[in-house]
């Protein structure tokens, strides 16, 4: 539900984490998915389970990156619950599984966040609708050691989730991991 109105561009620091290019227009989206999430829980039954995880998932990945980890947590924690509870599928739990484990590395709550996105590994392995995701969660491992100054550990993952995004031909992704690895580089050169 991505609207022109809303500036929701960011780009990755030097701690490969994102900077939003103007905070206040993406904190009014993500104010924006909350409030259209709170109208879909007002339904009774609740009618469309799919946009309101869409909804709380955008909206704790967005507060996430602006550093609003309590709130991010909330609607995540409520997104994944939504996801079982109404049995969408893994590909929904995977998403935000992701996005939450980023909560957690952004909390500094290593365990949790290693657990997250371990989890998604495991289960990419095992199933087609998760193996579109692998890279993805190899990056955001990738980020969380280097977090943690494993730098062998980081640069194993990324070259892992670019070798997949370069088969996957996707040019975004491509730089995202090809950034990530030269941050990583410039860090080692300078001896941390």
């Amino acid at each position: 539900m991505s609207d022109t109105k809303y500036n929701l561009n960011y780009r990755f620091g030097a701690d490969l984490r994102e900077v939003p290019e103007d905070a206040e227009s993406m904190l009014r989206y993500a104010e924006f998915m909350i409030s259209e999430s709170k109208k879909l829980q007002k339904e009774k039954p609740l009618q469309n389970p799919r946009a309101l995880v869409k909804f709380l998932g955008e909206a704790g990945s967005y507060y996430r990156i602006l550093g609003k980890n309590e709130a991010a947590h909330h609607a995540l924690e409520e997104c994944l619950s939504l996801i079982d509870t109404h049995q969408l599928g893994i590909s929904y739990w995977a998403v935000n599984a992701i996005r939450l484990g980023e909560v957690f590395r952004a909390q500094k709550d290593i365990l949790a966040a290693e657990t997250a996105f371990k989890a998604v590994l495991e289960m990419a392995d095992r199933s087609q609708d998760v193996l579109a995701f692998k890279d993805f969660s190899l990056q955001h491992l990738g980020k969380l050691y280097y977090d943690q100054k494993n730098f062998t550990q980081a640069r194993t993952c990324f070259q892992e989730a670019l070798q997949i995004r370069e088969k996957k031909g996707d040019p975004a992704l491509i730089e995202s991991t090809q950034f990530a690895l030269r941050v990583l580089t410039m860090r080692l050169k300078s001896k941390y």
